[in-house]
């Protein structure tokens, strides 16, 4: 009778580290996937924005970070007018980098006029770069 209590013990307590380990395995496999998915959707984005023109892929990226801040583009605004209804959210320089590559965006889809890229790409690194310059500094006092 002991004997048979001790392997039935035994083998409780292989089952729980199975089910231990499958768990361990499954929750890893999941973190993997979701990971991977992260990662191959970054990718794709970045290929989508590397087929683009140049200018065109500068505004995209300058939407995806106003985005990331909280501030998404209306489908029915214009980019002019979303970078007018930014300015009283962003500090002056930020904003008038943003209208800078709203209105070489304007510019170029509309007008067919090309803008230094490269004076572009700056002023989104700079976006990117100065934290101070994505703060929101208009905060509206709460009535209590």
């Amino acid at each position: 009778m002991g004997r048979a209590i001790a392997h039935l013990a035994v083998a409780t307590v292989y089952q729980w580290l199975g089910l231990l380990t499958g768990l361990m395995l499954a929750c890893g496999l999941a973190f993997l996937g979701w990971l991977g998915g992260n990662l191959l959707g970054r990718w794709l984005h970045s290929q989508k924005l590397a087929k683009l023109p140049p200018i065109e892929s500068v505004y995209q990226q300058m939407l995806d970070l106003l985005k990331a801040q909280g501030y998404p583009k209306h489908p029915a605004q214009t980019p002019l007018e979303y970078a007018t209804a930014l300015r009283p959210h962003y500090h002056s320089e930020a904003a008038g980098a943003i209208d800078e590559i709203s209105q070489a965006y304007v510019l170029w889809r509309y007008g067919g006029k090309e803008t230094s890229y490269n004076l572009l790409r700056l002023r989104l690194q700079h976006l990117i770069r100065d934290p101070q310059g994505l703060d929101k500094i208009k905060r509206l006092p709460s009535n209590r």
